[in-house]
């Protein structure tokens, strides 16, 4: 016999001997708890019972406000206060008499509904918060159909990036339901940036209602100035009751400055340690320009910023960023702003995103002594 197993019989022999006052008593038997739902006979009342929790305006136009009741009755033998009621969009706006209401008394919940530029099947709701011990928050809901008078369609169109002086085009529809409908004007609020012309018109057919269709060509004219463009197209119609369509439209003029990397990250760099990064900007078609200024905006670090021309590269510029993180964050977003001696360019932005850490703190918490710092993860995407 191994001394191991010599130990072992040793110490069973032991707590033998001990006798039976010497051992623990028997722990029970474990106890298996099965969760049973209640069935819908057990499930239990709410105080606060409203007598429809979802009700349908039908289909309307959208020139006036629609209002729907949600009728209710307080159960029980509790006052119930009704604490807060928050509709899901703007266009909704509810109305109570009190706050406070008794055990049997009845109450109304008012919600009036705006359906202007809206069009097709709305759903809204309405979240009541109130302080039944059952359902403390309940949730209402508005259904019904938005037939509009006139409207356009898209009502925001996208024209997405271009170039410098390079234009693209976009045909939308317009629609109007009363008969004789016309398009009797077309303005725009920048005209050097967008154009608009009416192209012809029919009558048409939706779901069984007649409208007007009209075609509108509407275009963005590229421009010579970088940076995100926006602008209205505002149509007048002989409809009084809608004599004004206005389109939105909004685009992007590629600049002719880029960054090779616009996003630097940097990953779990320790509060107090820094790091250094080279950005480089050129000019796409290669042609000379000046930094004027580089501008650090955020709060994660101190930032040096220092540029110089590259000698072997027309039209490029290094940014040499040389930055101490301040402070610990989860996730940060600092920017430079480049401004140049181009005219027809907005400022070149690049971002520093990432984490900090306060490294003394966390190794504090896993009891380890403290430690210098860490070298930073820094990467570009392009």
């Amino acid at each position: 016999m191994t001394r191991p197993a010599i130990g072992a019989v040793a110490f069973a022999t032991l707590v033998l001997v001990g006798g039976a006052a010497a051992l623990p008593p028997p722990l029970p038997a474990p106890q298996s708890r099965v969760f049973q739902p209640r069935s819908p006979d057990q499930q239990a009342e709410p105080a606060l019972k409203f007598t429809a929790t979802e009700v349908s305006f039908g289909e309307v136009s959208d020139e006036g406000r629609v209002q729907v009741e949600f009728p209710f009755v307080i159960q029980g033998d509790e006052a119930i206060r009704i604490k807060k009621v928050q509709p899901s969009c703007g266009c909704t706006t509810t109305e109570l008499d009190k706050t406070v209401y008794q055990p049997g008394e009845q109450g109304v919940l008012r919600a009036t509904f705006n359906p202007e530029r809206r069009n097709g099947e709305q759903h809204k709701a309405i979240t009541v918060y109130s302080s039944d011990p059952n359902y403390g928050v309940r949730r209402l809901m508005i259904n019904g159909y938005v037939r509009p008078i006139a409207y356009a369609e898209p009502s925001i169109v996208n024209f997405g990036r271009v170039n410098k002086g390079q234009g693209t085009t976009k045909t939308i529809k317009v629609y109007g339901r009363m008969e004789g409908f016309e398009i009797t004007g077309v303005e725009l609020t920048d005209e050097e940036i967008f154009g608009a012309e009416v192209l012809g018109s029919e009558r048409v057919e939706i779901e069984g209602v007649a409208f007007t269709a009209y075609d509108l060509r509407v275009d963005q004219k590229g421009g010579r100035r970088a940076g995100q463009v926006t602008g209205y197209v505002n149509l007048k119609t002989n409809d009084e009751r809608r004599p004004l369509i206005a389109v939105q439209m909004v685009g992007m003029v590629n600049s002719d400055l880029a960054f090779d990397a616009p996003m630097v990250r940097i990953n779990r760099i320790a509060v107090g340690d820094s790091f250094e990064q080279d950005l480089i900007l050129r000019h796409t078609q290669m042609q000379e320009f000046k930094i004027l200024s580089v501008e650090h905006i955020g709060e994660a670090f101190d930032l040096h910023l220092e540029w110089e021309p590259l000698e072997e590269t027309a039209g490029a510029y290094r940014i040499r960023v040389r930055g101490e993180a301040l402070f610990a964050s989860r996730g940060f977003r600092d920017r430079i702003v480049i401004t140049t001696d181009m005219q027809d360019e907005s400022p070149v932005e690049a971002y520093f995103t990432g984490t900090t850490l306060d490294v003394r703190a966390e190794e504090r918490d896993l009891g380890a002594p403290a430690a210098g710092g860490r070298a930073p993860v820094v990467g570009g995407a392009p």
